[in-house]
Order: C-alpha cells, then sequence, then structure tokens
C-alpha cells in the first residue's frame, strides 16, 4: 500500500473519532434536567437528664445514723430521707446499705426496718442481713417509680431489740447508705 493511501486511511480515521468526540459533547448537553433544592424541615435534639437530690430529716442531721449508748429496747428516733429526681427522665429509685463492722456482734443484732413511697415498714431485719449481697432495701427490693419532678421519702427505723444478748456491749458499727437512680 502506497504512503499516501495510508495517510488516507488515517485521515478518515481521525476525522471519525473527532466527530463521535464532538457528537459525545453535544449530546451530554442535551440530556440536561431541571433541578430544584428546598431546605427541608430540621429541629433540635437534646440529651435528657437524670438527677438525684437527696436530704434527711431532722435537716440539721450531716449524718443520717449517729447513735450511742444504745441498750436493749431504747427508743431511737426514726429517721428519713427526701429524695427527689430533679431531672427531666423518669428514673427508678434503689438503696443499699453496707454495714463497716468495728467489732463485736452487735450488726447480727440490731434491726431495721424501711418505708419508701408509702405503703407499711418492713419486717424488721437485721442489719447484717439487710447489707447481705447489697439487697435493694427499698419496697421489699421493688424499685420506687420516681419520675422528673417526683419526690418521694424513705423512713427507717434501728432498733436493738430487748432481745438482744449482753455479746453486744461495747459493740459498734457504721451504717452507709447508698440510693441510686436508674433510667425507667
Amino acid at each position: 500500500m502506497s504512503v499516501l493511501q495510508k495517510n488516507k486511511k488515517a485521515a478518515i480515521g481521525i476525522g471519525v473519532a473527532a466527530l463521535a468526540v464532538a457528537g459525545l459533547a453535544l449530546g451530554t448537553g442535551t440530556y440536561a434536567a431541571f433541578t430544584d433544592t428546598k431546605a427541608g424541615p430540621g429541629g433540635t435534639l437534646a440529651a435528657g437528664t437524670l438527677a438525684l437530690n437527696v436530704s434527711t430529716s431532722p435537716t440539721a442531721a450531716a449524718t443520717l445514723f449517729n447513735e450511742s449508748n444504745l441498750y436493749p429496747g431504747k427508743p431511737i428516733e426514726e429517721k428519713t430521707v427526701t429524695v427527689q429526681n430533679s431531672g427531666t427522665i423518669n428514673g427508678k429509685l434503689t438503696g443499699s446499705l453496707t454495714v463497716d463492722t468495728h467489732d463485736g456482734q452487735l450488726q447480727d443484732q440490731m434491726t431495721v426496718q424501711v418505708k419508701c413511697g408509702g405503703g407499711s415498714y418492713s419486717s424488721p431485719i437485721t442489719v447484717a442481713a439487710a447489707t447481705a449481697a447489697a439487697q435493694n432495701f427499698i419496697n421489699s427490693g421493688t424499685p420506687i417509680a420516681l419520675n422528673a419532678g417526683q419526690s418521694e421519702t424513705c423512713s427507717f427505723k434501728f432498733a436493738l431489740p430487748h432481745n438482744a444478748t449482753n455479746d453486744v456491749q461495747g459493740d459498734s458499727i457504721t451504717i452507709s447508705s447508698n440510693l441510686t437512680l436508674t433510667q425507667a
């Protein structure tokens, strides 16, 4: 084949390629579509709060449990705690007692009764039993519904029963309470 014929075929190939590119460029513009964009509805999301406030009665008492010179049958003033869910989310209230045994057997003979959220006092149980496995002392183990803004009062009666033995003379214990508000 002559050089002229080769150049002619190359020129035709280049021309066809140029037409294809031009066609594609024009074709994309031909298929354009209208569009329109508007702002959709929006909003704000905010997490709620779960906040537990605790106050004691008598209000001057910095320590809820503070008794000395106990003897069998000695009257012990009822102690109360007011708990409030000052948050914005409903909660469930539980509570536990912890005893630090200083010495002796006082925790095995001293009893506690608890009343929370209305109703009547629980049956007396020993302080040692009340603290076993950090059981929930509120409402016989059933959490109290404490909705946002709601308050409840828990009352405690501690006693050294008349049948306490001489083994507790001079004994002492420290009792701590823990109140927990969990999202309902």
